[in-house]
């Protein structure tokens, strides 16, 4: 959820002399318990402002799901931006969000 820390640490990689393709692998939030449950599992770092926005509207399941596509978005313009091709959705059986995610990016969805 932090796509800077992903482009500062795979420019890294790649001033050490990596070559290898670096895919970012995107999680978009489609409810507040998978959120939860998976930022718990993986040991995520989450920023403070999206944890506090998720909070004040987790009782809304359309709006959590609204703002996970927006912020995975957002999140997917700046790796765009920073010179990322292909991106790695995690779709775990939701791929509502990741296909209105593409299409919110210009992309194909068939």
């Amino acid at each position: 959820y932090m796509g800077d820390v992903f482009i500062n640490w795979a420019n890294e990689l790649k001033a050490a002399g990596v070559t290898a393709h670096i895919l970012p692998g995107l999680l978009p939030i489609v409810s507040y318990g998978g959120f939860q449950r998976m930022t718990e599992l993986c040991k995520t770092r989450v920023p403070k402002e999206l944890r506090e926005a998720i909070e004040a509207i987790k009782d809304d399941e359309a709006k959590v799901k609204q703002f996970g596509i927006d912020q995975c978005t957002e999140m997917c313009r700046k790796l765009i931006a920073a010179g990322y091709t292909h991106l790695h959705f995690y779709c775990l059986n939701q791929e509502g969000a990741t296909f209105a995610i593409m299409k919110n990016l210009g992309l194909p969805t068939e």
